[in-house]
């Protein structure tokens, strides 16, 4: 039996469509982790920071460093012998480097106020997510783009209810899109 040319490259194709999608499965499963860790804990700071404004920027602070420490555990955790998965310390570096940018413009060029300080933080992350959805999918762009222009709308008109908005929409989102990327993930693979 023979196969000609044009059936053999669709036959390529296909298994190569394969092949993305099942790297896809593993990067959303794995990166739902992620996001139900940074949920919590955008959470609980939005939470804090509402019923106790005076010491928010203490708590803010201890919740940022426990957040990057489960990152890197979770990461280290997640870590084979695969070269491919050596690479995921590349998404540690870019959350650094997101860090490093927003203290920048937040601590060094100018002063902006605790509620500019709640919209400006989750927009920062979600521009991140929505450049990092460029490669690993779409759900990235669209969460990256909705939680944004919900972030916008409640700082304009959520009142003195700001932080709630922010533990209900940022943290919930991120929880939401955690679940949804860990059934994705299970049913892609």
């Amino acid at each position: 039996m023979s196969i000609d040319p044009q059936t053999a490259a669709s036959s390529l194709s296909d298994v190569e469509r394969v092949e993305q999608r099942t790297r896809e499965a593993v990067w959303y499963f794995g990166a739902s982790t992620f996001l139900f860790w940074w949920g919590g804990i955008s959470t609980i700071g939005n939470v804090f920071e509402h019923f106790e404004p005076l010491y928010a920027a203490k708590a803010w602070a201890v919740l940022t460093v426990l957040a990057f420490i489960g990152s890197f555990v979770i990461a280290r955790s997640r870590r084979h012998s695969d070269e491919r998965r050596r690479a995921d310390n590349r998404i540690l570096y870019a959350q650094l480097i997101l860090v490093v940018f927003g203290l920048l413009w937040t601590q060094v060029l100018g002063t902006i106020g605790y509620r500019e300080l709640d919209a400006f933080w989750p927009t920062l992350w979600m521009f991140g997510f929505m450049i990092a959805g460029l490669w690993v999918g779409r759900f990235f762009v669209w969460c990256g783009m909705s939680v944004t222009l919900l972030t916008i709308a409640g700082y304009y008109w959520a009142g003195n209810w700001f932080e709630i908005w922010m533990a209900v929409l940022n943290g919930a989102a991120l929880i939401g899109g955690g679940f949804w990327l860990r059934r994705i993930g299970v049913a892609r693979s």
